[in-house]
């Protein structure tokens, strides 16, 4: 973007929007710091979700059509309770994907980028005020 550069007149003008840029870099920083961490605990997790629900899926696709087949009995008993948790937990899973899944990965990706376009536009503009200053 094209700033209005010249019309900071004077040195003191200058301090004044490269102390707010000093300020809204500091705050950049940091909010780049907690985005990058927030991806890397999102892509863990996310990677994590996925493998597990892979999982699951397998073992219900195979303990569906198993189940029918088995005489009631002990084993049958306990193949249907491991049904059951396995259901639940891929339902507790899938209910969460929009905050620890790929959703939630790629939101916090976005928000990493649009902070690193900020903080290269910002300084950007601090180099163009720190020359403007400099030839004042």
């Amino acid at each position: 973007m094209a700033y209005s550069i010249d019309q900071l007149t004077t040195a003191a003008e200058c301090d004044q929007v490269l102390a707010y840029i000093t300020d809204e870099l500091r705050v950049l920083n940091q909010r780049r710091s907690e985005f990058t961490y927030q991806v890397d605990t999102a892509a863990s997790t996310s990677a994590e979700q996925t493998a597990e629900l892979e999982s699951l899926t397998a073992e219900i696709s195979f303990l569906t059509p198993l189940i029918p087949t088995l005489p009631a009995s002990k084993k049958r008993t306990e193949r249907e309770n491991e049904l059951r948790r396995s259901t639940d937990r891929r339902d507790e899973l899938l209910s969460r994907q929009g905050t620890r899944g790929p959703v939630s990965l790629l939101i916090r990706e976005l928000e990493l980028a649009q902070i690193e376009a900020q903080l290269t536009e910002t300084t950007a503009l601090q180099t163009s005020v720190t020359a403007r200053r400099a030839a004042l």
